[in-house]
């Protein structure tokens, strides 16, 4: 009878032991949530509205181009800005983990026409856009 209350002793011990340890180790580790990236646009203010939609022939429009590396490692990327299909610019960003960027966009529109402006986010090892955006610009005459 000693004997296994002896065993039993043990064996509950083990159990505590390997419960404590367990506890600590996720303590320790945060669980590593959802890889992803934001990819958003504010107005020339830095605020979610007045965006440069209706423009003068031969007015800029500004924008502000935001990222976030939310990939738990570093990340390169390649933005890259069109106005109807023609290349605006093009920018290598590199990003560590939950690290940012904001860039600000001034385009110029050269005629006068509902213009879609492109904004897409590559992974630099990636040939497919990784995320995209659209501003769809309306250019009037003088």
């Amino acid at each position: 009878m000693n004997m296994i209350k002896r065993l039993t002793s043990y064996v509950l011990a083990a159990v505590l032991f390997i419960l404590i340890a367990l506890t600590l180790y996720l303590i320790a580790s945060p669980s590593r949530g959802e890889s992803f990236t934001e990819f958003y646009i504010l107005g020339p203010e830095g605020k979610a509205y007045d965006y440069p939609t209706n423009i003068t022939l031969g007015e800029n429009g500004t924008l502000l181009i935001g990222v976030v590396n939310h990939e738990y490692g570093r990340m390169d990327y390649i933005l890259k800005t069109l106005l109807d299909n023609v290349t605006l610019g093009e920018e290598n960003l590199r990003l560590e983990h939950n690290e940012s960027y904001m860039g600000q966009l001034t385009f110029t529109p050269t005629q006068h026409s509902l213009q879609r402006l492109d904004l897409i986010l590559y992974k630099k090892t990636e040939d497919e856009p990784y995320r995209t955006l659209h501003l769809w610009v309306e250019v009037r005459g003088y």
